[in-house]
């Protein structure tokens, strides 16, 4: 199984605006493009909070009923070691020797690949099944990101062990294709009509550490945006994480994190 992540038309005007609007300059909230509805879905208040919205399924579904799929998620992050070093950070096919197994691998058939997937050769974070991948997933996202990790990295004690971390990867990536101006108003809407919640639903501990860690994101990715904007996206990292699975390729489930808004922790998909 493999995904494609959409491209995003670039438009430098629009990422300040974006960030310093209300959401509510963005319109009513509806299903994106990128969701194929299996059944008929509506978009409403949230019977959980009703300042939020939430997905209705509009007829009767039994337990197991596929709902909707997400064609191109919004944004697509590879799971930490060794799943990062052996999955497409492009089209996130997978290839692996597995014990009594051998060879495991989700990559197309009729091009040469790699055991294992090549990396980046300059930050060495990501890996790519063949060069037309890491040319999309460069001009898609990783040209923005990939000097800010060779300097992290570089410089940073404890940068492998963020490194690790999905949803500070993803963080990382929304900042710097932020600053590069390459966020649509659709997505931006997107992200500030999601439910993001309190990062204090967690542990109590969490938000003062995610607020440090925002300050240290923004000064990092050089980003123009305040950091309470950094922690907001932190709070949707936590809260719209979404795990893409593999199953029966490997001797444990392949797994990876999407972001989306159409997924929360507080279950927002409810039968009518």
């Amino acid at each position: 199984m493999a995904t494609e992540q959409p491209r995003l038309d670039a438009d430098s005007n629009i990422t300040n605006d974006a960030f310093n609007s209300s959401s509510s300059n963005f319109g009513e909230p509806e299903i994106p493009d990128r969701i194929k509805c299996i059944v008929p879905i509506s978009v409403r208040p949230s019977l959980i909070d009703p300042k939020n919205t939430g997905l209705f399924v509009d007829k009767a579904v039994s337990a197991g009923d596929i709902l909707l799929k997400v064609e191109k998620p919004l944004f697509a992050i590879v799971e930490e070691t060794p799943m990062r070093e052996t999955t497409c950070d492009n089209c996130f096919a997978y290839q692996g020797m597995e014990e009594l197994l051998g060879t495991v691998s989700t990559a197309k058939k009729d091009i040469e690949t790699a055991i294992p997937f090549n990396k980046c050769g300059s930050c060495r974070v990501f890996y790519y099944c063949n060069k037309k991948c890491r040319e999309e997933a460069w001009e898609h996202h990783h040209k923005y990101e990939c000097l800010i990790l060779v300097n992290f990295l570089a410089t940073v004690n404890l940068a492998k062990h963020f490194i690790e971390r999905t949803d500070f990867r993803f963080a990382l990536r929304f900042l710097c294709m932020a600053r590069a101006g390459r966020l649509t108003k659709e997505l931006m809407r997107d992200f500030y009509l999601a439910p993001i919640g309190n990062l204090r639903d967690f542990v109590p501990s969490m938000e003062a550490s995610y607020r440090r860690l925002s300050l240290n994101m923004k000064l990092l990715a050089m980003s123009p945006v305040h950091e309470d904007e950094v922690l907001q996206i932190l709070c949707f990292a936590v809260h719209q994480s979404i795990e893409m699975f593999q199953p029966f390729i490997c001797q444990f489930n392949r797994r990876d994190t999407s972001y989306e808004n159409t997924s929360s922790l507080r279950s927002i998909v409810r039968g009518k």
